[in-house]
């Protein structure tokens, strides 16, 4: 399932590995490239004049694409939602030289799939115009 995927995405599994081995509340920032294999992710299309109001609604409005490799990925991660603050646990958007950009979810190649990053522990983390 696409559910399942997401779960099992790189990212996913990075931010997993890190609070099964941390103490506490960590935040990672960093970059990977998917040097080989295809993507599903999303694109934000117009606004629209109504609030979205449930995932179920969001999901129908963006528009999701399949992106290959070689993509430029820009990502963060937390271990947990520090002080129930409203972070999102990880975000992560990429760009091409071959056109194709958007927000990353997960891979749909993974026996071909190769990706390389590079992350550093942040020493803050800032929420930065939070949901009310």
């Amino acid at each position: 399932s696409a559910e399942h995927e997401e779960e099992n995405n790189f990212i996913s599994v990075i931010r997993r590995s890190v609070k099964q081995y941390s103490k506490g509340p960590m935040a990672l920032g960093g970059i990977f490239r998917i040097e080989k294999g295809t993507v599903k992710a999303h694109v934000m299309p117009p606004f629209v004049d109504d609030d979205l109001t449930s995932k179920q609604q969001v999901d129908q409005w963006l528009k999701f694409y399949d992106m290959h490799a070689p993509l430029n990925c820009l990502s963060v991660l937390l271990t947990e939602d520090i002080n129930n603050a409203g972070f999102r646990l990880e975000h992560s958007h990429f760009f091409s030289d071959h056109g194709e950009c958007g927000h990353y979810h997960f891979d749909t190649t993974p026996k071909e799939v190769h990706y390389h990053g590079y992350f550093i522990v942040c020493e803050e983390a800032v929420l930065v115009d939070p949901v009310v």
